[in-house]
């Protein structure tokens, strides 16, 4: 008995043991596909030659780079917060959640600028793009605060 035992755990353990990560993963990438999608679209964006974007005069502004960081990074800084918002459901203070996007979304942008500086021959790192990702960031971050105040707020008066 004691070997059917141990032949049982040494067959089925494992396959639930990855049935259950398979189930974990799809549960993970179904609340948090947006703000992967962003980030691909950030990585992309951020690694193309700089030759494609200067050939595509249609649309300038002065400081049209550090405005699109602010832009992307907002948006991205915001979908991570609500995703991780939504996948630890209020057993986490909100605080904790947004440092952690704020610590996400530094470190991201530092490491695409890196990216940048020394693996791309048209485009180079800059400082103040971090900056303007960290603006940005702190922009979304106050965004979700600010409806989900107004979310408490609308429920208290009715």
């Amino acid at each position: 008995m004691n070997f059917c035992k141990k032949v049982y755990a040494g067959i089925f353990r494992p396959l639930e043991i990855l049935i259950l990560i398979v189930v974990l993963h799809a549960m993970i990438i179904k609340l948090f596909w947006k703000p992967i999608c962003w980030a691909v679209l950030i990585s992309i964006l951020s690694i193309m030659p700089a030759n494609d974007f200067d050939s595509q005069n249609w649309f300038t502004l002065p400081h049209q780079d550090k405005i699109l960081h602010f832009i992307f990074y907002g948006i991205f800084s915001f979908l991570l917060l609500r995703s991780l918002l939504s996948y630890f459901n209020k057993s986490k203070p909100i605080w904790l959640l947004a440092s952690v996007t704020f610590i996400i979304i530094l470190s991201y942008g530092t490491i695409i600028e890196i990216v940048q500086d020394r693996f791309t021959a048209s485009r180079q790192g800059d400082i103040m793009d971090i900056v303007f990702n960290l603006a940005g960031c702190l922009i979304g971050i106050l965004l979700v605060f600010l409806l989900r105040f107004f979310r408490i707020s609308s429920r208290i008066k009715e």
